[in-house]
């Protein structure tokens, strides 16, 4: 088997619940390592929904160093900073929403 694939997660809205982390889950090659919302009870309810961890240990920008793939789920305009330490850590981004307003 493969190495497994470590995903980190940036926003726990209704998309992650629904679409997300079940995909995710049953992809034998992926391990969802953390989820980090702004919202904490958000975070620890997706947490209890799905036994996955939540990001507590400090800057979530941190959080990026130790993961393969980080799945944006945030609105446009809050997602600057995570994308530019995503490139400059040479980490796989992958961004739920556009890019653009536009």
């Amino acid at each position: 088997m493969s190495k497994k694939l470590k995903v980190g997660i940036i926003g726990a809205g209704a998309i992650v619940e629904s679409s997300h982390i079940p995909v995710l889950k049953v992809l034998p090659n992926i391990s969802i390592e953390w989820v980090y919302d702004r919202d904490a009870n958000r975070s620890d309810l997706i947490s209890k929904m799905f036994q996955v961890p939540v990001w507590k240990g400090g800057n979530i920008l941190d959080a990026i160093d130790n993961i393969d793939i980080c799945l944006i789920t945030i609105p446009y305009g809050a997602r600057r900073e995570y994308i530019e330490h995503c490139a400059i850590k040479k980490k796989a981004l992958y961004v739920e929403k556009p890019f653009a307003v536009s």
